[in-house]
């Protein structure tokens, strides 16, 4: 079990993120942004940053080198979308990549691969990762704040709705 803290304060004990995203028992600002047939798309649900966002694979692999060929190619091409409407439409010209292999649930089980999209915010100069994401989690709960993130996740979201 793991457990979990969503960006709206509600505390989990889940045996997969990813699967609870799924089914809908861990609650993401903005819903899901996105599915296609191998990957889901959402806002980040633990830290509250505007535009934080995540795809995630549907099955259980740790990594690029799990991708099948379909994979593959819905990948580059949901991910390409996804920024190209990042830099669009919220103007966020630029994005860290964070992903890991090496997950919580990955201990036991292979976990859902996922790969996170930070955004460079002017807050965020001169600080590490783990201390952008703490601060966000501690400081950014605000309901501003998080009207600003649903409000991010759903302009992502109509713009995404003609992938195919």
């Amino acid at each position: 079990m793991v457990k979990v803290i969503s960006a709206d304060g509600i505390k989990r004990d889940v045996d997969c993120i990813g699967c609870a995203i799924e089914e809908g028992m861990i609650k993401v600002i903005g819903d899901n942004i996105f599915k296609t047939k191998h990957f889901s798309v959402q806002q980040d649900y633990e830290v509250p940053i505007p535009g934080f966002i995540v795809i995630s694979s549907k099955r259980h692999i740790v990594g690029f080198a799990d991708f099948n060929e379909q994979e593959e190619k819905e990948f580059i091409r949901l991910f390409c979308q996804l920024r190209r409407i990042m830099k669009k439409t919220l103007k966020i010209n630029y994005v860290d990549l964070l992903c890991a292999e090496k997950t919580i649930e990955s201990r036991v089980n292979p976990s859902h691969f996922h790969i996170a999209l930070l955004p460079n915010h002017s807050w965020m100069t001169d600080k590490s990762y783990s201390e952008i994401l703490e601060y966000a989690r501690k400081n950014m709960k605000t309901k501003p704040n998080l009207l600003k993130v649903r409000e991010a996740a759903l302009q992502i979201k109509e713009a995404l709705s003609s992938f195919k």
